[in-house]
């Protein structure tokens, strides 16, 4: 009788110190939850502000092919943008080419090729 009274003593000791770790973990997760409640605006605007900085960066990009457009050969001749990086077929242009096809050359500018990194313009010019 002493040895089932002393097991069940050192049962419930047991039972008592899972149920108080499993308490510590409750509270941890409940802190690490208002943790990241807390950080979720601030990601938020990181996104927003990511966003804005890729919408100006196309903006540059647009601009700066323009102004090496219009360096190059001192004219644009021809100006494609495309919003996937093609390869544009010669009759798709031809209209603004010239008609003899040994004075035809289709350029990109190297300022303007695509860098792997997707940027996904393409820009034709008539030399």
């Amino acid at each position: 009788m002493m040895a089932q009274h002393h097991q069940s003593a050192a049962e419930m000791t047991q039972k008592i110190d899972a149920a108080r770790a499993a308490n510590a973990d409750l509270e941890a997760l409940q802190a690490e939850g208002m943790a990241i409640n807390q950080l979720l605006p601030t990601i938020k605007d990181h996104h927003a502000e990511i966003a804005q900085l890729q919408q100006h960066a196309t903006e540059v990009e647009e601009y700066l092919a323009l102004k090496a457009a219009r360096w190059v050969g001192g004219q644009l001749l021809g100006l494609h943008r495309a919003h996937s990086l093609v390869k544009v077929r010669e009759e798709t242009v031809s209209r603004k080419a010239p008609k003899n096809p040994a004075t035809r050359r289709q350029s990109v500018h190297p300022s303007l090729e695509e860098n792997g990194e997707g940027s996904g313009q393409v820009y034709l010019f008539w030399l």
